[in-house]
Parts: structure tokens; C-alpha cells; sequence
């Protein structure tokens, strides 16, 4: 099987990538993989402790390797952290693995999302909107390198669930 069997997605935080990852894969009938989880059983830590303990650089490079072990997968969703793609490295990888979908949303759904789980998103940890808003900015010039792009803001996790499906179907 090609490594394009898989789907790869991307997005800022709280784009709901583990979610509509999930939907995915059950009704493709693939595996699910996420790579904060795949670096949280490695750690043992959760991805707040790892950037308390040991800072957003160590978990950037927990990050990469997670990335380049998932080329070797196939016929498998793989949900990535929301700052995955901006090294470019990641970004090579992830088109090797499968196509990338790159979920989007409207900032202002996104940070009411995230500010709900502050103490669960380390990168958001104290800060103000507009920070909040800073990062979004930055995070989003990835989109450029996905193979697709949906806002997943105003759509429920089924319906953009059925988009990616629509899109990786005339893909194959």
C-alpha cells in the first residue's frame, strides 16, 4: 500500500485534529495515531508536565522524531500537535506519510475553545487573547504547504469528518 494511503491532520490547537481524526479513521477503517499521545507514552508525561518540566524545545524534538516515526505507517490517520508543521523538516515528513489536511478556524472560536482548557494547553498558559491571537497568525502560514484546507470552526466534527473523507476518496 502507498504511504498516500494515510491522512495527515494539521491545524492550530483546538481545530479538534484528535476528534475529527478519530471519525475518520473508524469510518475509513483505518488506524488512529496521534503524536502528542505517541510522545506522552514515551515521556510518560503529559504534553503540559513535558513543557513544564523540560520546556517547549525538548518537546519539539520529542515532536520531530514522533514525525519521522510515523513515515513507516500506513493506512492510518494521524492526528499532529498544533505546532507540527512549523518546522519544516515536519513538514517534508508529514507529505511523505500521506496527504495533509490542514483544519482551520475562525480565531475568535479558537481561542473561546482553548481558553476553556487553559490548564491543558501549555503554549496558552497565561496568555492573553491577543497573544494567543500572535501564535495563531504564525501557526497559520503552514497552510500553504497542506494539500487541503477546511474550516473546521462552524462545522460539526462529523460533517468535517465527511469533507476529508470526500477529499481523500478523488484523491486516491
Amino acid at each position: 500500500m502507498h504511504k498516500k494511503s494515510n491522512i495527515v491532520i494539521t491545524g492550530f490547537s483546538g481545530c479538534g485534529k484528535t476528534t475529527i481524526g478519530k471519525l475518520v479513521a473508524q469510518k475509513l477503517g483505518k488506524h488512529f495515531i496521534d503524536t502528542d499521545e505517541i510522545i506522552e507514552k514515551e515521556t510518560k508525561m503529559s504534553v503540559y508536565e513535558i513543557f513544564v518540566r523540560n520546556g517547549e524545545a525538548f518537546f519539539r524534538n520529542m515532536e520531530k522524531r514522533a514525525v519521522k516515526d510515523i513515515e513507516k505507517v500506513e493506512n492510518t490517520v494521524i492526528a499532529c500537535g498544533g505546532g507540527a508543521g512549523i518546522d519544516p523538516e515536519n513538514i517534508e515528513s508529514l507529505k511523505r506519510t500521506g496527504i495533509i489536511i490542514e483544519l482551520i478556524a475562525d480565531p475568535a472560536i479558537v481561542i473561546e475553545r482553548l481558553l476553556k482548557e487553559q490548564g491543558q494547553r501549555p503554549l496558552i498558559q497565561g496568555k492573553t487573547k491577543e497573544e494567543i491571537m500572535k501564535l495563531y497568525k504564525i501557526r497559520m502560514t503552514c497552510s500553504a504547504q497542506s494539500d487541503i484546507v477546511i474550516d473546521a470552526g462552524t462545522l460539526s466534527p462529523k460533517s468535517v469528518a465527511e469533507k476529508i473523507i470526500q477529499h481523500y476518496r478523488k484523491v486516491l
